[in-house]
């Protein structure tokens, strides 16, 4: 169990990683992107179309961090051109960018599966009951430092600074000199980042298909809504505890209803804690 325990961890640390892209962007435009699954599918068949062509992988890693900013900066002019500025129409209109991309990648590259190796070591080293490979140790210590990355950008930064100024109140922040405009160009960018970087991490796992990286999307907007929406501690926490829950279930009961359970936990958590299981803002009906 502790092996599994383990590997929940590791995953589940990759899901709110993803999930603290997610809060960049909803931090500094109040809108959530439902194309982000979409969006890491087709920047990491970028990456491996640079790799399978035998360009170095840090060069195919910034291939795709580029694209999926890119990918992000298009959505946020995109988005200016919508009138009706609703939570509704803001989500559909990412949805609906998402099948975009998702067509391009089905062109592009159909319905084939990759598998896109890190230049990790093999073997791994047994502590207690736990046999722990290096792959997992090396992405377990490089999603911590992605993760504390994002707390200093957040905390530490103009930028971070202006992004909570927004995210508080809009208007003042204004008033204030804030470059609003600037910072939600810049959110799209970094959220879009740092989404890519847990997507490289997981992939492995997963491997790379047109469905795979929408499923590893999905799981986590499961780690924002648990965590909450705003709470990038608590998109982490929310992160590990759905992989946790993920493996926990899939050892002993079935792995086919793993994603089964999360929703469960989801509903669970929206009836007992709304707002998430971290966040300090409620939801209050006007």
């Amino acid at each position: 169990m502790w092996q599994v325990l383990f590997q929940g961890v590791v995953t589940g640390l990759l899901y709110g990683i993803a999930g603290l892209g997610l809060v960049f962007i909803f931090r500094a435009t109040g809108v959530v992107n439902f194309g982000q699954g979409y969006m890491l599918t087709l920047a990491l068949f970028g990456m491996s179309t640079v790799i399978l062509a035998g360009g170095p992988f840090p060069f195919a890693l910034l291939v795709a961090v580029a694209i999926a900013a890119a990918i992000g900066l298009a959505t946020n002019e995109s988005l200016k051109l919508i009138k009706d500025k609703s939570e509704l129409s803001m989500v559909m209109a990412t949805l609906a960018i998402g099948l975009v991309i998702k067509g391009v990648v089905s062109m592009v590259w159909g319905s084939q599966t990759r598998a896109i190796e890190l230049p990790f070591p093999d073997g791994g080293q047994q502590f207690g009951p736990v046999f722990v490979e290096w792959s997992q140790l090396i992405t377990l210590g490089l999603g911590l430092l992605i993760a504390a990355s994002a707390f200093a950008v957040i905390n530490f930064t103009r930028a971070g600074l202006g992004m909570r100024a927004v995210f508080e109140n809009e208007g003042n922040a204004r008033l204030l000199g804030v470059p609003v405009r600037r910072l939600r160009m810049l959110a799209w960018a970094i959220g879009s980042a740092y989404a890519i970087f847990a997507a490289v991490l997981v992939v492995p796992q997963t491997y790379l298909n047109e469905a795979s990286l929408v499923t590893f999307a999905l799981v986590s907007f499961a780690a924002i809504t648990i965590g909450g929406l705003s709470n990038m501690f608590g998109t982490l926490v929310g992160g590990i505890l759905v992989g946790v829950v993920l493996n926990l279930v899939a050892l002993y009961l079935s792995s086919s209803l793993a994603h089964t359970a999360t929703l469960v936990l989801i509903v669970v958590v929206l009836f007992l804690r709304p707002q998430g299981l971290l966040s300090a803002r409620r939801i209050v009906k006007v």
